[in-house]
């Protein structure tokens, strides 16, 4: 399904299978449940998945009618293209409350979608309605886009509860603001200094600039005019330079060493996050190494294109991208999440 054309307003989701036999325990066609789609996903048996899918759309499961309409727009796991039968899939579905469904019609409807002829389109006289529906139900992308909107109407309290429910639901943008809002938005301000380094190594502008702050300032932490240029640093990388003003403020009183030490340890914990096991950064970043693009620009976009093209695995329980072939061609488009502008 074609997503909105501005960054602001875009998100995707997804599933797997066995080849008209089985998974490792047979399950009578009643029986067969989302998990079974999921584990046939996990494990790369499309064709297992998709019968699985068919069968329970086919008993009027919401869900899974949600889930085959996305399938059939854009020919997931190899299957062909049915736009009809995806329409009338994802209005049946939306019309039943499930939470995917609601986010596309959101998605197709609101003023700034890019649908193009020949599109999988549904029209909704409500999409506001839509996207409060997908975030009710649960759909963290919905309670993502939905908690931005609110912040852009300046209904910041609003729009804080809701980046915490998104948040526990491991959406790392959400759980980025979270911690942003807390620490340095609140009045006053927490500064849980240990909560800010822990979510440095996301990439999040708004993290990185706020510890550059406090370094400079000697806020929390001990006064460190090289570590904060450190991470102001970072920030203006992961905020594609729009902060280059602030890094050349940061690199006053420094000399020309102290300044080169500071910029080359900024790059360093960039792509030494990007290979961490276990950082924020890491799990966008495994895409840019399988695919050959070891390099800033795409661990830049790494975690915000990841966390976009996976959006279909939310409320699914997907273990792997490669559950879906589509997830590669997601990857190369352009960057489908908010961006968080800087606050310094």
């Amino acid at each position: 399904m074609n997503r909105p054309a501005t960054r602001l307003l875009k998100i995707v989701v997804i599933i797997s299978s066995v080849a008209g036999l089985a998974l490792s325990a047979p399950a009578s066609a009643k029986d067969v449940t989302m998990q079974d789609v999921v584990r046939a996903a996990d494990a790369e048996d499309f064709k297992a998945a998709y019968q699985q899918l068919e069968n329970l759309a086919n008993r009027g499961n919401a869900q899974a009618e949600g889930f085959l309409a996305y399938v059939l727009s854009i020919g997931e796991w190899h299957v062909p293209i049915d736009k009809a039968r995806a329409e009338n899939l994802l209005r049946s579905a939306a019309d039943k409350g499930d939470a995917y469904a609601n986010l596309e019609l959101y998605l197709m409807n609101e003023p700034e979608a890019n649908i193009h002829p020949g599109d999988v389109f549904v029209q909704s006289n409500d999409y506001l309605g839509n996207l409060e529906t997908a975030a009710d139900a649960g759909n963290a992308p919905a309670q993502v886009l939905l908690a931005f909107k609110l912040r852009n109407e300046k209904k910041f309290n609003e729009a804080y509860l809701w980046f915490q429910k998104a948040a526990s639901k491991e959406a790392l943008i959400a759980k980025g603001m979270k911690v942003f809002i807390e620490d340095f938005e609140h009045h006053p301000p927490t500064q849980n200094i240990k909560r800010l380094l822990d979510l440095s190594t996301a990439g999040f502008p708004n993290i990185n600039a706020s510890l550059a702050f406090f370094y400079r300032n000697g806020r929390g932490m001990q006064h460190s005019p090289d570590l904060a240029l450190s991470y102001i640093t970072v920030a203006n990388i992961f905020s594609n330079s729009q902060l280059n003003a602030k890094v050349h403020q940061y690199e006053t009183g420094l000399s020309e060493k102290d300044r080169q030490k500071a910029t080359e340890r900024a790059r360093e914990w960039v792509f030494r996050w990007a290979k961490g096991p276990n950082t924020y950064l890491s799990v966008g970043a495994k895409w840019c190494e399988s695919e050959g693009f070891w390099n800033t620009p795409c661990l830049v976009n790494a975690l915000l294109d990841h966390e976009a093209c996976v959006t279909p695995f939310f409320g699914y329980g997907f273990n792997k991208p490669t559950a879906f072939p589509g997830y590669s061609k997601c990857r190369y488009k352009e960057s489908m999440f908010p961006i968080i502008q800087p606050t310094f």
